[in-house]
């Protein structure tokens, strides 16, 4: 952009008026991507709110120091991501392979894969928490509602620590 402005002026009137032209036309003619990609990248980014902060601080306050796993998003995305930056420990960012480009985030993406199945009785689930080290468990309510058989099962080892309809933080026990 910066050569073109200094070719645009040094040249002449005529060329100068047909320059800018061709650049308004440029511009418009990128206007209509250019949103797409914005608004794309609007979505990816507005998941950071007042609920992801509220898990997050909740997590911070409870007092146990063990990783935290956070279950992919309905759409795929390591929403985790977000808890890495917020939190002083260890997170397990599961996500959908795409988006992931280092071994140890597809491994992460594995092991939140295999702690959020929810066929798991609680001996193998207690078991693979313990194993990885994970204290808590954070999953969007309304994206994966496996957790309310974990819930609903008696002697299930988990216990709900924050929920405000839309993320759900569970401790395992």
């Amino acid at each position: 952009a910066g050569l073109c402005a200094r070719w645009v002026a040094n040249i002449g009137p005529r060329a100068h008026a047909a320059a800018l032209l061709l650049t308004f036309l440029i511009a418009a003619t990128l206007v209509v991507p250019a949103d797409r990609a914005t608004s794309r990248y609007a979505d990816f980014y507005r998941v950071v709110d007042k609920s992801l902060l509220g898990a997050a601080a909740a997590i911070e306050s409870d007092g146990s120091s063990g990783a935290v796993a956070v279950r992919k998003d309905r759409r795929g995305w390591p929403v985790g991501w977000w808890f890495e930056a917020l939190l002083d420990r260890p997170v397990i960012v599961g996500s959908d392979p795409q988006w992931l480009a280092f071994p140890t985030e597809r491994e992460h993406a594995r092991l939140a894969e295999a702690l959020f199945d929810g066929g798991l009785d609680a001996e193998t689930f207690q078991h693979r928490a313990i194993a990885s080290g994970v204290d808590y468990l954070v999953v969007a309510k309304w994206d994966w509602i496996g957790w309310e058989r974990w819930v609903n099962a008696p002697g299930f080892p988990i216990e709900e620590i924050y929920d405000d309809d839309r993320i759900l933080v569970l401790r395992v026990t």
